[in-house]
């Protein structure tokens, strides 16, 4: 096994960066997790996507409570472009999953992207992509509904449900674009939920 001794060696680019996850909380301590993970990465976002982000006044912000299971409610909120000339101009949609377990839903009678935030499924919130979605929602020109999720179970593909279903409310048209997306763990829910979609006959209304 000699010659995989370099495998071990921290690579110098990453080195730096060691001290981030130096006496990190245990990983049953959830609450805590979602602290560090709101402090790090909302942060970072802050710094990397706050001057994208557009002027007030040319896009439009709303948050919305989905009903998924009877008394339970997940928080989502959704970013379209806003067109002065023509209020009513729809967009593609697309619905976000943020890592850790979030989703975000894209719409506008734009296009509708459905995104999902990352964090290993127990993190993320509505924050952890908030600033990206709203400079993608405007340099893109998408409606985009962002959705915070904690259990998944079917809660996700519930709440593209009711994107398909709003995508007015969401100045979407599905007829121009209708994406899942999302980043880390809202990645790999998406990738299933693409599919869950596919073969639903609820979606049969929405494809053409």
């Amino acid at each position: 096994m000699a010659e995989y001794a370099y495998m071990s060696e921290v690579d110098p680019e990453f080195a730096p960066y060691l001290p981030m996850f130096e006496n990190l909380p245990p990983v049953f301590d959830v609450e805590l997790r979602r602290k560090r993970f709101r402090e790090v990465f909302t942060e970072a976002g802050a710094k990397t996507y706050g001057p994208r982000v557009p002027a007030d006044g040319t896009y439009v912000v709303a948050n919305h409570e989905i009903e998924v299971e009877p008394g339970i409610f997940i928080r989502a909120r959704s970013v379209a472009p806003k067109n002065h000339d023509d209020p009513d101009k729809t967009y593609p949609l697309m619905v976000w999953m943020h890592g850790g377990g979030i989703v975000s839903l894209v719409l506008g009678l734009f296009v509708c992207v459905l995104t999902i935030h990352s964090a290993g499924w127990v993190s993320g919130d509505l924050e952890t992509d908030d600033l990206a979605l709203r400079a993608i929602s405007h340099d893109v020109q998408i409606a985009v509904l962002n959705v915070e999720y904690r259990s998944s179970g079917d809660i996700p593909r519930k709440s593209i449900k009711w994107a398909a279903t709003n995508a007015k409310l969401l100045n979407a048209d599905l007829r121009k674009g209708f994406l899942l997306g999302g980043l880390s763990a809202g990645a790999h829910l998406t990738a299933v939920l693409s599919h869950s979609v596919r073969d639903d006959p609820f979606f049969k209304d929405y494809s053409s």
